[in-house]
Order: C-alpha cells, then structure tokens, then sequence
C-alpha cells in the first residue's frame, strides 16, 4: 500500500530504500525478484511517499540511500593499519577472518569511519549479494549505509526497533526482525518468533531503548542522515553504486565540453592562421608589384607580377640579342645538344609552339628513349614521349 501526499517529482530530496534480508539457499526466495521498502523526502525531511517497488521502480531524488539489512551487515571496531586504497582491502579479510562465519574473502569490507586513537569502524558483508543488489538499480547513484547505525540510541546503552517480517522468508509464521544498536559504532540483527522477543531482550540488551514498527520511515530517515557521508560502496563496488554519473548525461558533460572547446579553439585558430596567410599573401604580392615597378618603370596594370616580370626580362634580352630560356632557338639548341649519337637526320619533324618543344623521329632509327630521356635532363628540359612524338620543356 503506497501512502502519497500532493509532491511533484522535482521536489523529492531524498530517496531511502531498505534491501531485504540476503535469502538462504534453501528459500524459495533466491528466484524471486527483489523487492524493496522505499520512502520519499522533501527539502524539509519530511516523508510524503512511501511503499515497496522494484529497484528500477525507485522514484528519482537528489540522493538515493540504502540501508542494508542489519542480519547481513558485521559491524564492529578494532584497530587498523594505516594504509589506504589497494593495501587496506589486502589487510581487511585478514582482520575479520576470525568474526566472520563464511570465507572472509568472499565478504565486501568497508570502512566506515576512522578514529584518532588508530581503531576504525568496519562493515563487512557477502560481497556477492551486495553486487547483485547494486546491479539490480541498474543506472541509479546510490549510497548503502547499515541499518543497524540507523537505529538512534536513547539513554541506555542500547536501542532496538521491531518489525514485523512480510517478506516471503517468513511464509506463515508470525516472525519480527529486530535491528539491534548497541553502540555508536556496533549493532546487528537478528530475527524471531514475535513471542521470544521480550525474553529475548530481557536477557540480552534489558536496558534498550526499544522502538516499535509505528516509528516508521522518520525513525530510518533520519538515522540515515545523521550517519553524514558514510558508505559501504568502497574498493571494487564503488563504481557500481555510481554508474549514473559514469553512464549517464552527467558523464558525458566534461568530455561534451572540452571537445566543444577543443572544436571553437581548432575553428579561432584556422580562422587566425587563415588571416595570416592572406596578410602575409598581400604583403608578398605588394612587394612583387614594387619590384617590378621600380625595375620596370613603363610597365603597364599589374595582374601577375612573377609571369609579367619574366616577360619583361625576356624582351629585354632579345632586344640585346640574348637567348630567352624556352624560345624556339633555346629549346633546339638544347634538344641538339641531347641527341649525343643520335644521327641529326633521324629527326622527321620539329614544332615549337608557347614554349614547348615536339620532335618526331624516323620510323627507321634507333632511339634508346631511356639514355635520351636522361640527357634532355642534364639538359634542363622534361621530356615525354607520346603517340610516336617527344614533347620537351624547360624543366621548372
């Protein structure tokens, strides 16, 4: 039964899920899917949505915080050494492997919190369930916290809540769930039959501070907040438990950023280098420009500057008498001179036309096209050899 007060989506802050007890291999509840106790917060830490969904179900919120069962959770606080990241999880099984039941490397350890006087808190539980738990939010940013220091201490020495179990663990029997504190850094949970309870907390914690099953979502809200940035996603889960970040709009933002940035910075640049070639461009041709007028004063409107300052030279040296570089004469002296053992009758034809050169041979002569093509090069000219003709030029 979901209870609902009139709150759009937007206005949720905060989103508490509890997970369910880790079911024994003998249950039923292994196959099942898992289903979780939610509630819903606004700015002001005040409940206006609860009830039980599916993980990917969980209303969206600012921050998302799950509490893990406190029959599944070892708290406890004992001395630590002081090292971090890859070589505190080497040391931590080590540490627990006498507490725990099962294999101390298969149990996720956590530190929870760190004390002044070396000791620490520590969280372990079955690293395969939390996994799987975590996997089974898909996408969602979490935060899981033990229930049991969710549970606010009172004057004693100890605080308890009992629950009773619905899920499909307890079948027909009238079962409670008890999450026990006993300290500020030590709690646990256990379950039982609803007439055991009082003798059970007579003879274990007889000076507990005992809230019952109306102390509702306030009770775990705000123990869970009190807790501040405590997190059991650590070492190899922490990734897990923030795959939104990783996987979402949120990832990407940066990366979308820089490359935008990348992308107008590439785009200035090509700009700036584009307007310094067309500056420099224009100042190379203002210098041609006045070169050619101050060697050739009578020039006329200036187009070409390179094409008109060769034409000017070569009519200065024909009017003196000079050979110009690719005239007819300059281009058959060369050719002449590249013959070497090639008989000059074995040319049948010449034709000279805008600085090129064609020559034809004798059918009958013999022309070695490769020795000829080098000496045209030593020459200066470029040859080739088409459609029975040999067209040269002067090299550039």
């Amino acid at each position: 039964m979901i209870r609902e007060r009139n709150m759009t989506r937007n206005q949720f802050s905060r989103c508490y899920a509890r997970l369910p007890a880790r079911p024994t291999q003998a249950s039923n509840a292994t196959d099942s899917p898992l289903t979780i106790s939610y509630a819903v917060a606004n700015e002001t830490g005040e409940i206006v949505r609860s009830g039980d969904c599916l993980p990917l179900e969980l209303p969206a919120a600012q921050q998302a915080i799950v509490l893990a069962d406190a029959r599944d959770v070892l708290l406890v606080r004992l001395p630590i050494p002081a090292v971090d990241g890859a070589r505190l999880r080497e040391a931590l099984p080590g540490l627990l492997e006498e507490r725990l039941l099962a294999n101390a490397e298969d149990s996720h350890i956590a530190v929870l919190k760190r004390h002044e006087n070396g000791e620490a808190t520590l969280a372990a539980i079955d690293r395969a369930w939390l996994a799987s738990c975590l996997a089974s939010f898909d996408k969602r940013r979490l935060r899981v916290v033990p229930a049991a220091l969710c549970v606010p201490l009172g004057e004693g020495t100890a605080a308890a809540v009992i629950e009773p179990i619905m899920d499909a663990s307890a079948g027909h029997q009238d079962l409670r769930r008890l999450t026990v504190r006993t300290s500020t850094d030590t709690g646990f949970g256990i379950a039982m039959s609803a007439d055991a309870v009082p003798a059970w907390l007579a003879a274990h914690v007889p000076d507990a501070t005992v809230h019952g099953d109306d102390a509702g979502w306030a009770l775990w809200a705000a123990g869970a907040d009190a807790l501040g940035n405590i997190d059991m996603c650590q070492f190899e889960l922490r990734h897990s438990a923030r795959r939104a970040t990783e996987s979402g709009p949120a990832r990407w933002r940066w990366p979308v950023g820089l490359a935008a940035c990348a992308i107008a910075l590439a785009v200035a640049g090509i700009n700036a280098h584009w307007w310094w070639l067309a500056h420099r461009q224009s100042g190379l041709h203002d210098q041609m420009e006045s070169l050619v007028r101050t060697a050739f004063p009578r020039v006329g409107p200036i187009v070409d500057a390179p094409k008109q300052m060769q034409q000017q030279l070569d009519q200065l040296a024909r009017s003196r008498g000079l050979p110009v570089a690719g005239d007819l004469d300059d281009l058959t002296g060369r050719f002449a001179h590249a013959l070497g053992p090639i008989p000059k009758d074995a040319v049948t034809e010449i034709t000279y036309r805008e600085r090129t050169l064609q020559a034809r041979f004798a059918d009958t002569a013999t022309i070695d096209s490769d020795a000829l093509r080098q000496r045209l090069r030593e020459t200066g000219l470029t040859a080739r050899f088409e459609s029975g003709q040999w067209t040269m030029r002067i090299a550039s």
